[in-house]
C-alpha cells in the first residue's frame, strides 16, 4: 500500500493494523531487559532489530509473526499468567506439573523438548529456547527459511496447548502433527509453487516424517 494512503476505518482488519504497527515500531519493548537477564546478556546484546526483521517483518504469515512478537514482548497467554487472574486455571503443567510458562509449554515440557531434539537432528541445527525467541541471527535464504520453520513448529505446539485448554491428552505428538499438516494447507505450503522458496517444503517433509 502507498505511504500515508487513506484507509476506510470500516474496512480496517486486525492484520492490516498489526502490519502498520510493526512497521512503525521504533521503541524497544521493556521485555528486552527481561531477555537480557534470562540469557545472561547485556541489554545492548539483545538482538531486537534482527529479531524484528527475521521473526516478524520477514515472516510470510501475519499470525505467526504476531505470535513471535507476543513471545518476545512476554504477552503470550500461558497457565502461569492466566492463573493470576483466573483461579480456575492451574499455574502448573497438566503433564509434568512444572510451572506452566510459555517457555515450558513451547520448549521445556519433556515430550516437546524431545521433539525439538529430533527436529534439530533432522535439520542439522541446534534448536534452543534462545533460538526460538530470537531466531537465527544470520542472513541468507536458508536461515530465513529455518527461522520460518522453527516459528511454525512453535506456533503449532502452542496451538495444541491452547485448543486443549492446557490439558493435553497423552497423544501429544499426533496432535502437533495434525496441527502442522492443517497449518501447511492453510498457508499453502507445498500446494503453491510461489510459496515453496519461502518455506522450503523439504524441511516440512523431513519434520513430518519424524512425527
Amino acid at each position: 500500500s502507498r505511504v500515508n494512503a487513506s484507509v476506510n476505518i470500516n474496512n480496517l482488519t486486525s492484520s492490516v493494523a498489526y502490519q502498520a504497527f510493526v512497521k512503525k515500531k521504533r521503541v524497544k519493548p521493556i521485555s528486552v531487559a527481561m531477555w537480557a537477564k534470562r540469557f545472561d546478556l547485556l541489554v545492548l546484546e539483545v538482538p531486537y532489530t534482527t529479531f524484528m526483521k527475521h521473526k516478524v517483518l520477514y515472516c510470510p504469515e501475519n499470525k505467526i509473526g504476531e505470535f513471535n512478537y507476543k513471545i518476545f514482548t512476554n504477552i503470550l497467554p500461558c497457565g502461569y499468567l492466566v492463573s493470576k487472574w483466573n483461579p480456575n486455571v492451574s499455574s502448573k503443567c497438566s503433564r509434568c506439573f512444572e510451572i506452566h510458562t510459555v517457555e515450558h509449554m513451547i520448549f521445556n515440557c519433556s515430550e516437546v523438548n524431545a521433539l525439538w531434539r529430533k527436529i534439530g537432528k533432522s535439520l542439522k541445527i541446534d534448536i534452543s529456547w534462545k533460538r526460538i525467541v530470537f531466531g537465527m541471527q544470520h542472513e541468507g535464504i536458508l536461515y530465513i527459511q529455518l527461522n520460518h520453520i522453527i516459528s511454525l513448529i512453535a506456533f503449532c505446539i502452542y496451538k495444541v496447548w491452547i485448543q486443549n485448554n492446557n490439558d493435553v491428552p497423552v497423544q501429544l505428538i499426533p496432535l502437533i502433527k495434525n496441527e502442522l499438516v492443517t497449518r501447511c494447507k492453510m498457508i499453502d505450503i507445498g500446494y503453491n509453487a510461489k510459496r515453496t522458496n519461502t518455506w522450503n517444503k523439504m524441511y516440512i517433509d523431513k519434520i513430518l516424517k519424524i512425527l
